[in-house]
């Protein structure tokens, strides 16, 4: 190997998670009616399916919610590893995973 491309070193990625305006309260949500009462009018805005995960203290506080996949107008892929990144990173407890059908006028959680 040249003196050169041993020099180079490996890249260093960061993952960070990023604060954006509040969508959430500060009120325990333990079912899904009450998932639906905060989270139900934003995700039935939306024009395509989204997975969501909203994650929890261990009070079933929300910390924060992450958008895990944003699909097309009748799908949605998501793949293990993104729906458990933020509850690792934001250090929940729990997580609820929520889900929307674009054009149905339905959450499912």
């Amino acid at each position: 190997m040249a003196e050169n491309e041993m020099n180079k070193g490996l890249s260093q990625v960061s993952i960070r998670l990023v604060q954006e305006s509040p969508l959430l309260s500060d009120e325990s949500i333990n079912t899904p009616e009450q998932a639906v009462k905060v989270l139900g009018e934003w995700l039935e805005g939306m024009d395509r399916e989204l997975v969501c995960v909203l994650n929890l203290q261990a009070d079933l506080k929300p910390i924060n919610m992450n958008i895990v996949s944003m699909g097309a107008l009748n799908e949605a892929q998501v793949h293990p590893r993104e729906v458990m990144k933020s509850a690792i990173l934001s250090n929940a407890a729990c997580m609820m995973l929520l889900h929307n059908h674009r054009g149905k006028g339905m959450l499912t959680s």
